[in-house]
């Protein structure tokens, strides 16, 4: 009679041949699918230098796949979690003309399909500039450039469809913000007109006023020589008939005296007013009026004027 053998071995037999059959029944990758792997965990580093990241996350679900080898597959899921916290997402919107929102609208990002409806949920975009063109049956489509920034989440982007053409899209207004007002720089101001009545104007009027006095005081002198010159003939016709010698030696006196005066006084005069009308006439041009004496409509122009018999100070004006 054969000895059965004791329970406890058999057990322990059954349980090492299923452990064995268990390990063996365990799918492997093939070596196909793990060369996949690798591949796309190498491309994604080259598409993260090169701001592509949608690309990069497509390549980063690849190798994260549970087909993977554990070390990739890890290594995969942890920079997945990256380039997510680093994917710009836009949440764009249209309105017509009258402030209701459109659905119906078709998105391009760059020339590529981006959406074919707003549904107010966040859109993945690569960081950079882009060209966004908004496209909805019977309106004319609208371009936007704008600058999605790494990390930036929620950013709203919305445009009116059916507005007059501009030639600028409106600026992307982020929630609870206030909206942009649009500054027009004011032109710049001209130089102030050069006065008309400047200094050089002021020194010939005073000039030619200072030669205008000379001017009168050499007729006033001229006037009481002549005079004083007729009184010492009448005295004295000639040597032989002289009846008040003593006042025609006076008269003759006061009649050299003044007539130097005279003289004296009208060559100042002469330069005084040639003066002032060489001052006024280099003077520069004003786009102002003269300076006027009154109010209203009514005033004085005061100027010096020169001719050929002479000089002195024209005054023109009308009263009120």
């Amino acid at each position: 009679m054969l000895a059965r053998p004791p329970v406890a071995s058999l057990v322990r037999s059954l349980l090492a041949f299923a452990c064995v059959a268990a390990v063996m029944s365990t799918p492997r990758p093939a070596r196909g699918d793990a060369d996949a792997c690798f591949a796309a965990s190498e491309s994604e580093i080259g598409l993260m230098k090169a701001g592509r990241l949608r690309a990069a996350v497509d390549q980063l679900t690849v190798c994260a796949a549970r087909s993977c080898p554990s070390e990739v597959r890890e290594e995969c899921s942890r920079r997945l979690v990256v380039v997510n916290a680093a994917m710009p997402t836009l949440v764009l919107g249209a309105t017509d003309t009258t402030g209701n929102d459109v659905v119906a609208v078709t998105v391009m990002a760059d020339g590529v399909p981006f959406t074919q409806a707003l549904d107010g949920r966040a859109l993945s975009i690569d960081p950079g500039r882009h060209t966004l063109r908004f496209e909805a049956p019977g309106v004319p489509p609208l371009e936007k450039v704008i600058v999605a920034r790494e990390g930036e989440k929620g950013r709203h982007v919305t445009v009116v469809l059916g507005g007059p053409p501009s030639g600028a899209a409106s600026p992307a207004v982020a929630p609870g913000a206030a909206p942009a007002v649009t500054v027009t720089p004011a032109a710049p101001e001209s130089p102030p007109p050069a006065p008309y009545w400047g200094g050089q104007r002021s020194l010939a009027v005073a000039t030619a006023g200072l030669g205008l006095a000379g001017v009168v005081v050499g007729s006033v002198f001229g006037l009481e020589a002549s005079a004083d010159w007729s009184a010492s003939k009448s005295d004295c016709s000639s040597k032989s008939s002289c009846t008040n010698p003593a006042g025609a030696l006076a008269a003759h006196s006061s009649t050299v005296t003044e007539g130097a005066v005279s003289t004296t006084a009208f060559a100042v005069g002469a330069v005084g007013l040639a003066a002032g009308v060489v001052l006024w006439l280099t003077a520069p041009q004003g786009t102002t009026h003269p300076r006027q004496v009154g109010l209203g409509t009514s005033g004085v122009i005061v100027a010096p004027v020169a001719g050929a018999q002479g000089g002195g100070l024209l005054v023109s004006g009308r009263l009120p």
